[in-house]
């Protein structure tokens, strides 16, 4: 019959009371900048909804499926990792072993032995000199940045996919000017050889009307080439495999890229995820250098153990056999060849230069979104003079076909302002298009701080 051991049940008890104290004011939460560190939610990246659907869906895919985002989320997950272990060294070490064993001597007269034995060690590590807190505040400002340097890179490529998105649109609407223009060289063409054997037209006149035409047709060669590679960009950075069919619609500015920053630049530039990142990662380094300072100080151990051991299995559990012990233990460095002042100089030098890079990252940031956002204002006047002058041309074009209709104009009048009409719209298009680049770069610039649509999916 096996003995229940009263004095060992009490004192393994008391060991594990010991761990679970100890291990509670280890993983206090101490909410060190963002909040709950339990809370996973941090780690997603999610942006505002826009009105156009096709745009909607390729950032979507985009956030889901990219690889270099999908990199991201596996760094992440290796640094929330090594958090962990680094966590886990503030917790004490509990173990349980239970050993059995037989022995027998050379000769027939010896005695046969069985050695039974259960031991419950448990060992801590007093952090007086705050060494193990250092590093694990350390560690976890790391996952925070890791957290920021993937919406900083989400950031990078909702831009990119953006530009590229109407950019192709822009050369959709080009190429269908661009054939109109075409179609109304080529009658221009037939009038100015119909004149010229007239003698009414120049050999100058025929051959400018030709040329012109072939730089047309040369253009919207370039453009038809362009095309596919741009739906081809916009189906790798989508995380899909190379397709045609995402540039639908007509172009033109939206609307929600039209808006202004509601604050000043500086409020949005501040949280940008890659400045954040570089400001987590100098806080990280200066909880390293004071854990590497921390290491020329004392540490003071705790351990303990309770154990039972018998040499028949019906005694094991008696309390005749049970043992503990509970020990404090004090490690005082006294030489070590400089080694730890020498660590903590390297982590103060490495804290220093991401304090400057933190700096110079800031005020290009403060320089990209004034730069921006100035010739986004410069360039959307522009686009207001030339809609203006367009307007003009277009009220100008009718009178000129009024007057051919009625018979007082001739045909050629008719098809060159028309003509120079078409022409306009296109270089309307091109200043909408820097006009949005513009803007593009002022959301890259204020790092998702500002985001038009002002439409929240999270």
């Amino acid at each position: 019959m096996i003995f229940f051991n009263k004095k060992l049940t009490v004192s393994i008890i008391f060991l594990l009371l010991i761990a679970l104290v100890s291990s509670t004011g280890a993983q206090e939460d101490r909410r060190l900048l963002f909040g709950d560190r339990n809370n996973r939610s941090f780690i997603s990246v999610a942006f505002p909804e826009v009105p156009d659907k096709t745009l909607q869906e390729l950032l979507d895919k985009m956030l889901s499926h990219n690889n270099s985002l999908k990199m991201m989320i596996a760094t992440i997950n290796r640094v929330r990792s090594e958090y962990a272990i680094t966590r886990s060294a503030m917790s004490p070490k509990l173990d349980f072993f239970v050993s059995a064993g037989h022995s027998k001597g050379r000769d027939e007269n010896s005695i046969n032995n069985n050695d039974y034995l259960l031991s419950v060690p448990v060992s801590y590590e007093i952090d007086i000199s705050k060494r193990l807190s250092h590093l694990t505040e350390s560690a976890y400002l790391e996952m925070e940045a890791a957290v920021y340097e993937r919406k900083a890179l989400s950031m990078t490529l909702v831009a990119e996919l953006m530009e590229r998105y109407y950019t192709g649109l822009f050369l959709l609407e080009q190429l269908k000017s661009i054939d109109e223009v075409i179609t109304y060289t080529e009658k221009l063409g037939e009038l100015v050889n119909h004149q010229y054997k007239s003698g009414l037209a120049s050999k100058i006149d025929v051959i400018s009307v030709e040329q012109a035409k072939k730089t047309l047709i040369a253009n919207r060669t370039i453009f038809t080439e362009t095309l596919p590679r741009i739906e081809h960009a916009l189906s790798i950075l989508a995380g899909e495999q190379p397709r045609n069919g995402w540039l639908k619609g007509a172009f033109s500015v939206p609307y929600w890229l039209e808006k202004e920053p509601a604050k000043p630049l500086d409020d949005y530039v501040q949280q940008r995820p890659d400045i954040q990142n570089l400001r987590l990662r100098f806080v990280s380094s200066i909880y390293k250098a004071s854990a590497a300072r921390s290491a020329s100080k004392p540490a003071l151990y705790l351990t303990g153990n309770a154990d039972s051991g018998a040499n028949e299995i019906n005694k094991f559990m008696g309390d005749n056999k049970f043992g503990w012990g509970i020990f404090a233990k004090m490690q005082v460095p006294i030489f070590d060849g400089k080694r730890n002042q020498s660590e903590y100089d390297a982590k103060l030098y490495a804290s220093d230069e991401l304090d400057k890079e933190y700096h110079e990252l800031l005020l290009t940031a403060r320089v990209e979104a004034v730069n921006a956002m100035s010739s986004g204002i410069k360039q959307e006047e522009i686009v207001k003079i030339i809609n203006t002058r367009n307007n003009l041309m277009a009220e100008e074009f009718e009178i000129i076909k009024q007057r051919h209709d009625a018979g007082m104009g001739d045909l050629l009048s008719v098809i060159r302002e028309k003509q120079n009409l078409v022409l306009a719209r296109m270089e309307f298009n091109r200043h909408q298009l820097q006009f949005i680049s513009f803007r593009i770069q002022l959301v890259r610039a204020l790092g998702n701080g500002w985001w038009p649509p002002y439409l929240t999916k999270e």
